[in-house]
């Protein structure tokens, strides 16, 4: 999946879908959530970039193809029942209240931790999260 996904970041940047700080965003997530088969580098970059266009929140539930509204396709997502299940399994997504890089929470929300610049720059540098 890691290749796959990679796969597929990319040529949403070449598209003007994400920009490079969603990718390195996203890769950052990858190496700190470390399953080989992960959603999380598709969902930070997703949350990423819709952060950037000033959404609160990504309603995983709602994720398709209709979010990108007069943009390129995306591409087929996987299904809104894979997501959920995959994010809870990882190190960096926690629920409201706990100071992970992305909350999700019980409606199916995934949105930007409350984490410091600072502490995202420390974890980079040790790839590693406590």
């Amino acid at each position: 999946m890691r290749a796959a996904a990679d796969t597929r970041l990319q040529a949403w940047l070449q598209a003007g879908i994400l920009n490079h700080l969603d990718l390195y965003f996203a890769g950052l997530m990858g190496r700190l959530d470390g399953r080989p088969a992960s959603l999380v580098p598709l969902a930070a970059a997703l949350v990423s970039r819709w952060t950037r266009e000033g959404h609160i929140c990504l309603e995983l539930e709602r994720l398709d193809d209709s979010v990108w509204e007069g943009e390129p396709p995306v591409g087929e997502l996987p299904p809104p029942a894979a997501w959920i299940p995959d994010l809870r399994l990882s190190k960096v997504v926690g629920r409201p209240g706990e100071r992970r890089p992305l909350v999700l929470d019980e409606q199916g929300r995934l949105c930007m931790g409350m984490i410091r610049l600072h502490d995202i720059y420390h974890v980079d540098r040790k790839d590693t999260i406590g």
